[in-house]
């Protein structure tokens, strides 16, 4: 069984809304679940220093990780978020396994 065999699926995106984000957090799930999209409503403080919404994400061997980043950047583009920082693995004490990426709006 190579890598092609085996069926990755989405990420589930782990939702973290802050500010003005967090009154329209309806909009964010459903536009990502329509994306196809698994949506975890998270809650917690920011990393120390973040002013930018941002997306932590963990590579793996899944071939198409890079596309369903576009895709998740092309989902909040459309909303109107541009403006985002990506992270791999880790950022403070925010992680994120494979098939998992944390999304959080300021």
């Amino acid at each position: 069984m190579n890598k092609a065999d085996i069926a990755f699926g989405k990420p589930r995106i782990h939702l973290f809304l802050y500010g003005e984000n967090k009154e329209n957090s309806r909009k964010f799930i459903e536009a990502f679940n329509d994306a196809g999209f698994e949506v975890v409503l998270r809650a917690g403080a920011l990393p120390a220093g973040d002013n930018k919404s941002f997306i932590i994400h963990s590579p793996n061997i899944n071939p198409n990780h890079f596309v369903e980043i576009e895709n998740i950047l092309q989902v909040l583009k459309s909303l109107g978020v541009e403006d985002l920082v990506l992270y791999q693995y880790q950022r403070g004490k925010h992680y994120y396994t494979a098939k998992n990426v944390g999304v959080y709006l300021l």
